[in-house]
């Protein structure tokens, strides 16, 4: 994004410092000669961020050696399986993230395959963390690689504005953890997460009130939020081939052709996203449920199922840096009576393990006498995974 004579601030992202743009059209910041500059209108009243790590699992086994810096490189199975991640160079060639190993060796034969090291990935998530809540308490983490910041009212106290201390965190991440990040600040979330890819690798993009609408016009309907493949190719049979097709259509038609997901359209197509930024401390459970396809007293599966949910409780848990002391666990029988059970443990976990063992156990306390229809399983009472026990298995 260009350094424009219209803008009164332009952002340094070398020394993190919002300088007033006293040379309109200069190419290096005043304070630090850095040439990272950027501009926009509205780049001091901005305060929803996403911030997106750039290919990160393959980015940390690349830190973490060095000689594969010019390799492309993919995080996956090696003989089966699919692509965890791969880096920018492996992308060249086509490989992209859910592609199957075998595919993605056809297109790169000399790729270099890495095992997920998941423990390393968590601990770097963590770290990553931790620099966010330094500058804002209100974080809410989308997977191990992503989060929205919430920094309407965090800067007001450090005496900075929001897009210097992006721009901070982003060059704190670099420096201290060794990879690297990309940034979308925007005055919403989905603006704010579309942004932050629109300019990677290590990018800082900003979209403003002034220049939303024009700039969504001209992308693809994929491009909204909640748009996957199937319902793109359903607003492209309606003549609707661009978010701009959107913002000329009826409010009311869009709703009565799509439902409630029509009239969010209409929304985001505008510009306009209410939703919050929701941070671990609004959390009051985490919890799965599955109604099963056929009814069943079966031991082994009730026992498979209720491992996979304390699996998923573990990962929705790690994302917010958060274990629990409490666990319920949920059965709804085939004559639609509901029974629950719930424990309290001595010393919070975070342990998959420990939580499958819980799930066990409040299982042989349930009073079934019949087959199981629904099995839910949850977690209360949260506290911070610092104090948890066995944050990284």
């Amino acid at each position: 994004m260009p350094v424009t004579s219209f803008a009164r601030y332009y952002l340094c992202r070398d020394c993190a410092h919002i300088v007033e743009n006293i040379a309109p059209h200069a190419q290096y910041c005043l304070e630090c000669h850095g040439k990272r500059l950027i501009t926009h209108q509205e780049i001091t009243s901005l305060n929803i961020a996403h911030i997106d790590s750039d290919s990160f699992y393959a980015a940390i086994e690349k830190r973490d050696n060095p000689a594969l810096a010019s390799q492309p490189v993919i995080v996956g199975g090696r003989h089966r399986g699919v692509v965890a991640a791969a880096c920018y160079i492996a992308r060249i060639y086509g490989i992209r993230s859910a592609m199957p190993i075998a595919l993605a060796l056809k297109k790169c034969p000399h790729a270099v395959i890495i095992p997920p090291n998941m423990a390393k990935y968590r601990q770097v998530s963590y770290e990553m963390r931790k620099i966010f809540m330094v500058i804002s308490d209100i974080v809410e983490p989308l997977s191990f690689d992503e989060a929205y910041l919430d920094l309407q009212h965090c800067y007001k106290d450090k005496g900075n504005y929001a897009a210097a201390l992006l721009a901070y965190i982003a060059n704190k991440i670099e420096y201290d953890i060794g990879i690297t990040v990309s940034i979308g600040l925007s005055y919403n979330k989905f603006l704010a997460k579309l942004a932050s890819d629109m300019d990677k690798p290590r990018g800082f993009f900003v979209i403003g009130q002034h220049d939303a609408k024009p700039l969504l016009a001209t992308m693809p309907v994929n491009k909204l939020w909640g748009v996957g493949a199937v319902l793109a190719q359903k607003l492209r049979a309606q003549g609707y081939y661009h978010i701009g097709d959107i913002q000329q259509a009826d409010a009311k038609k869009l709703q009565h052709k799509f439902g409630k997901i029509g009239a969010q359209l209409w929304q985001f197509a505008h510009g306009e996203d209410n939703r919050n930024i929701s941070s671990s401390r609004d959390m009051k459970s985490i919890s799965t449920e599955i109604t099963l396809d056929d009814d069943t007293d079966d031991d082994k599966t009730i026992k498979d199922i209720i491992r996979q949910q304390a699996h998923e409780i573990t990962n929705r848990m790690m994302r917010y840096d958060v274990g629990a002391y409490q666990f319920t666990l949920k059965f709804k029988k085939s004559d639609f009576t509901l029974i629950t059970r719930s424990h309290t443990s001595d010393q919070p976990t975070i342990n998959p393990e420990k939580i499958t063992d819980i799930g066990y156990y409040l299982y042989q306390q349930m009073p079934i006498g019949q087959t199981i229809r629904l099995i839910g399983f949850g977690a209360h009472h949260f506290i911070d995974q610092q104090q948890c026990d066995n944050i990284l298995l």
